[in-house]
């Protein structure tokens, strides 16, 4: 990674909500939200830390590109708030503070008869309503507005004559917040802006007085609800219930009737043991982050992201860049190739400038040699007899006879030519039509083939058994933890793992290059002299075909031109797949992390059956639970997941990490809802559906005057499963009402309801959870239920009632001291909570938008039924310990432990194209060593001094004397158009001897198997 850092200009916004809007658009929305990240964990909004607020503030011209690792830092305002805090001065009756407020001591103390090991705690804020009990309005100076008081119990062991009088230990501490605003330089990461690092660069500031209400704030922390009662997206303007929640967290802490919710909050904010709020120090910190938590997250719905007015200031962006990391040992090696490899091309390029060559045409094809040899009878007279000769004795003959090649004259095209014909004794002639057997090439013989086809089969056999089980694994098993586990690492050492991953199979891939280099080389060698043994063989197709003075791989297009394309594909092709195939190879394994399974035994932490009684009747916690999971993201209890509750097992690690997973089958506990859709058939409360009775449940006429807009209207009941009159227990409806200037008593509601039977399914689930028992995945599994896990489903109704009483209960949000606004309204808002969700769930508004139709029950019936689904589930997993008895039973369960670990993988395409192209050699390799050249030559025809003796003495060198000096192309051309046909074998040359070599047709007699049968036969009887 390499990190880059940028000046950019960029913009703060100095927009917010007006006081007004605050006081008419504002809801608990911001509340309910501190609530969850307090005491869920749940994700901070943009531009905010559990400390304070930011200005928001953005780049001036952003690209939207978001690099690796982003931050942006710019100079912006930061808001928060510090807690100043006293102990209080004690007197007989009273407690005081040193700024003037005066209280009586026991003021706040509910639970002054508390038993050891119990704790409480209380919050006293300065505003009050008539029904509060305890405020410090008149008890401060005016200007001291807002004080708080706090105060935290203990419980303590009662000696009535040692002690009458001390029953409990208390800590009281008065306490004035500081709201300031600061000028900090701030680090954001896009595009969520999560807050980085915040440096304060300017002194503290009071807030500006337009910017937030502190009165209506503080009001709100005494009170518990918002002073201002609004409809918003947000159903309701109280704040949450904390009481399931303490209860939860903090079991320790005793109360009868009444918690202060900031008392709560400041447990959930700062969450330390109960025993260390009695600490001043501890208590103090506490309350000043329940106060930063709820004064930065009203901030963040006041503060807006409108950059029309905003400050300009430079901001400093940085990222990230990806780089790629290279083995040093690996790199000096490739810098010395490529050095070496520039030196040689840069010789090899200078040689014409300093090195005369006589050439001016490249002595590619036979037809050019012919051309360079035909004007020196010399050299055609000692070369004629050697046509049987082999490459030993070529070299013995000629090793001492010095060659030149020079200037022709009247600047003809350059000749070979002996210089000392003398020097040379006149070797005695034999004939060597018979005594010297033909041969092939090593690269072509049986031995060498079989040899190369092994080895190809070992290759496509050790890559195809184990990376084929992969990936035939990887496509089935796609979702499974437990079969995805790849290869172990061969090393902990980089450098031997990207040698034996990267370049040992690159190197295998590269293996098949040079040999099918070394084959083409050889077939170009040979094709034309394989063509001329069959006879009546055209000079392009023979003598002057050209497959020298190009590498193998270029060969392919001049091959296919003249037809021979057993030269293209089988070799040509070859050696261009072989660049692909050793590309393929380096790609071939890869490395990444999986998750590797260990088995192992657990035992189950509960049993069945449920006991309902467990459920409460009263509690919001399921309902901030799931909004927190639909609205934010944030993980569902433990156990549990959008369908099911699943039964804990136990055995975990006691050093658990959090990269540690651990599977096992269990029960998984649901519930699901069977919808229909309903009609409403009359007006008033009666709905029907096929099949079904009548029920009396529906939307009811509209009981005042109504406005000139439309109305809509929504309603979810949860019934008992006692119900004579209608056989659903669960529905949901979504009414419109047209717009009318007064009631019509003949208007009737459009509706449309979907009702549903509900009912509770058990089944074993393979569950995979994390350390803190989240469920990360599950699938069906096989299993039969007991007979006490049967009971369930006996016990499901009235386990169902129960739940359906804590969803009546719980759904319609309460407002204290205020009457719930009318269940018609014509705007876009929910007044329940299942509403909310589904709206959420939805993202849209429509199917509470009075100026649309009913929603259809495609749309509503899908999302019902989910929200349902995880409702009950999460019930569950927030009331484990009270709804499921410890289990008694010591059985194990096997089960595996998931950890992570570096893996090699095979990659699925690289695998598919190298198998592919192994096979491809595999065919080829066979047809090419089937249809290989014939045994013809007595020697290879890799020297000027092997070639001449083959047609030194023909009638072919009278076709070249004529156009020597011609161009290239030009004695191609003129011997194609002397329509002349060659062919190689026996024939009667120029100097009247029997010869074997090329020759014009018809004076050369083609070679048949059986002559070359007596030609090894002969060679073998010398």
């Amino acid at each position: 990674m390499n990190n880059k850092t940028l000046q950019v200009p960029a913009i703060s916004s100095k927009s917010h909500l007006s006081l007004q809007d605050q006081k008419t658009t504002l809801t608990g929305l911001y509340a309910q939200s501190v609530y969850n990240i307090a005491w869920l964990n749940e994700s901070l909004p943009p531009f905010m830390s559990r400390q304070g607020m930011l200005a928001p503030f953005s780049l001036e011209n952003p690209d939207g590109v978001i690099e690796s690792g982003e931050t942006w830092t710019a100079t912006t305002l930061y808001y928060s708030v510090d807690i100043d805090c006293e102990e209080p001065t004690w007197n007989a009756s009273y407690i005081q503070s040193s700024w003037g407020c005066s209280a009586s001591n026991t003021l706040g103390l509910f639970e002054q008869n508390i038993k050891e090991g119990q704790y409480n705690t209380m919050y006293t804020g300065y505003w009050y309503e008539e029904s509060m009990d305890s405020y410090l309005n008149g008890r401060c100076p005016l200007d001291a507005n807002q004080t708080f008081l706090v105060r935290c119990l203990a419980g303590n062991s009662k000696d009535q004559e040692e002690e009458p009088q001390r029953q409990y230990v208390n800590t009281t501490l008065w306490c004035r917040p500081t709201y300031y605003q600061q000028q900090v330089n701030a680090t954001v990461s896009p595009p969520q802006m999560n807050v980085v690092d915040i440096v304060p660069v300017g002194s503290k500031k009071p807030l500006p007085g337009n910017l937030i209400n502190i009165t209506d704030l503080e009001w709100s922390m005494s009170q518990g609800y918002e002073l201002n009662i609004n409809r918003g997206s947000f159903p309701t303007s109280s704040w949450p219930d904390p009481h399931e929640r303490v209860h939860t967290n903090f079991p320790e802490v005793y109360w009868t009737y009444y918690l202060p919710f900031m008392a709560s909050l400041a447990l959930g904010a700062y969450q330390r043991p109960t025993a260390e709020y009695l600490d001043a120090e501890t208590l103090k910190d506490s309350y000043q982050a329940a106060f930063r938590l709820l004064l930065a997250r009203k901030l963040a719905d006041i503060l807006s992201t409108d950059f029309n007015n905003a400050d300009a200031v430079l901001a400093t962006r940085r990222y990230q860049t990806q780089a790629v990391i290279m083995v040093p040992a690996f790199v000096y090696v490739v810098q010395g190739f490529l050095a070496t490899t520039t030196i040689i091309a840069l010789l090899i390029f200078s040689i014409p400038s300093w090195k005369k060559t006589n050439l001016v045409r490249e002595p590619a094809t036979i037809a050019s040699l012919m051309a360079l040899t035909s004007e020196d009878p010399l050299i055609i007279q000692k070369m004629s007899e050697r046509d049987g000769s082999t490459s030993e004795e070529l070299e013995q003959l000629y090793e001492k006879m010095p060659f030149v090649l020079k200037q022709g004259d009247d600047y003809q095209e350059p000749k070979l030519c002996c210089l000392d014909p003398q020097s040379q004794p006149e070797p005695t002639h034999k004939s060597t039509v018979t005594s010297t057997a033909p041969i092939l090439p090593p690269e072509l013989s049986w031995l060498f083939g079989s040899v190369f086809l092994f080895l190809q089969g070992s290759i496509y056999t050790l890559a195809y058994d184990p990376a084929w089980t992969m990936v035939k694994n990887l496509s089935l098993c796609i979702d499974s933890y437990l079969t995805l586990t790849g290869l172990p690492l061969p090393s902990d050492s980089l450098l031997v793992n990207q040698i034996l991953v990267k370049y040992l199979p690159m190197v295998v891939g590269a293996f098949f290059e040079p040999i099918f280099t070394w084959l083409t080389r050889t077939l170009c060698m040979l094709q034309p002299y394989e063509q001329l043994r069959k006879g009546d063989a055209a000079p392009s197709r023979s003598i002057t075909a050209d497959y020298s003075s190009l590498p193998p791989q270029a060969v392919m297009f001049r091959a296919f031109k003249a037809g021979h394309l057993s030269l293209a594909s089988l070799c040509c092709l070859m050696t261009l797949l072989a660049n692909v195939v050793s590309v393929a190879f380096s790609s071939l394994l890869y490395e990444r992390a999986t998750l590797l399974s260990t088995p192992r035994n657990f035992t189950m932490g509960y049993q069945l059956p449920i006991n309902a009684t467990g459920i409460p009747n009263s509690t919001y916690e399921h309902f901030y639970v799931v909004m927190s999971n639909v609205t934010a993201g944030t993980p569902l209890p433990a156990w549990t997941d959008e369908s099911f509750f699943y039964l804990p097992f136990q055995g975990f690690d006691s050093s658990n990490t959090s990269t540690t997973l651990y599977s096992a089958r269990t029960l998984a506990i649901g519930a699901s809802l069977d919808c229909f859709a309903m009609e409403q058939v009359q007006a008033g409360w009666s709905l029907s559906s096929a099949g079904k009775y009548g029920c009396g449940v529906g939307f009811a006429e509209p009981t005042s005057n109504r406005t000139v807009v439309p109305d809509a209207v929504e309603s979810v009941l949860f019934l008992g499963g006692h119900n004579l009159q209608c056989d659903l227990t669960v529905a949901g409806g979504w009414g419109r009402l047209p717009a009318h200037s007064v009631k019509s008593a003949a208007e009737h509601v459009d509706a449309s309801w979907v009702g549903c039977q509900p009912r509770v399914t058990i089944e074993f689930r393979e569950v995979t959870v994390d350390y803190r028992g989240l469920v990360q995945s599950s699938t069906t599994t096989n299993g039969t239920l007991k007979n006490h896990d049967q009971l369930l489903e006996a016990n499901s109704t009235e386990i169902l009632d129960v739940f359906h009483t804590l969803l009546r209960s719980s759904n319609l949000p309460s407002v204290p001291y205020t009457n719930m606004p009318d269940a018609y309204h014509n705007d876009t808002y929910p007044r329940d909570f299942f509403n909310y969700l589904m709206v959420q769930a939805l993202n849209s508004s429509a199917i509470l938008d009075p100026q649309l139709p009913p929603p259809s029950f495609n749309i509503t019936a899908p999302v019902f039924k989910a929200l349902y689904a995880t409702i009950f589930a999460t019930v569950l997993g927030t009331h484990i310990q009270t709804i499921f008895k410890p289990s008694n039973e010591s059985v194990d369960i096997e089960g595996f432990v998931l950890t992570p670990e570096p893996r090699i993988f095979v990659s699925s395409p690289m695998f598919i194209l190298s198998i592919a192209i192994l096979g491809t050699y595999i065919l080829f390799t066979i047809a090419l060593y089937v249809r290989r050249p014939w045994k013809i030559l007595p020697r290879m025809p890799t020297t000027i001094a092997s070639q001449i003796p083959f047609f030194a003495a023909s009638h072919t060198l009278q076709d070249f004397s004529v156009i020597s000096d011609t161009s290239e192309r030009a004695k191609s051309s003129d011997a194609q158009g002397l329509r002349q046909r060659y062919g190689y074998g026996r024939f009667i040359g120029t100097d009247g001897k029997a010869h074997i070599g090329i020759e014009r047709e018809p004076l050369v007699q083609i070679l048949t198997k059986k002559d070359l049968s007596l030609m090894q036969r002969d060679a073998s009887s010398v």
